[in-house]
């Protein structure tokens, strides 16, 4: 169902999600922590937390050595209406 809405449609009305991912030294996703964009965002954080944690694989950050250390990365999800030639020419986009 997903795939039958335009990308600036699916994630409409949803508030901006953002989280701090703790990345193992293999790769993995160790922890997801949810970094409050609003007063609606934990309930929705928490079950996209547990599919992020399952799902999501990294190339390991490396210290100077080269060898893999463990790192944060920081993702936000935002609902936003993409700026295309026709918005400067003064044409609506429904």
């Amino acid at each position: 169902m997903t795939r039958a809405l335009p990308a600036d449609q699916r994630f409409r009305g949803l508030p901006e999600l953002r989280f701090g991912l703790v990345v193992g030294t293999r790769g993995e996703v160790r922890a997801c922590l949810p970094l409050p964009a609003d007063e609606r965002q934990p309930i929705v954080a928490q079950d996209l937390c547990r599919a992020l944690v399952g799902i999501a694989r990294f190339t390991p950050a490396a210290d100077a050595a080269g060898q893999p250390i463990d790192s944060v990365f920081v993702a936000q999800f935002a609902a936003i209406r993409p700026t295309v030639a026709a918005d400067f020419a003064g044409v609506p986009i429904p």
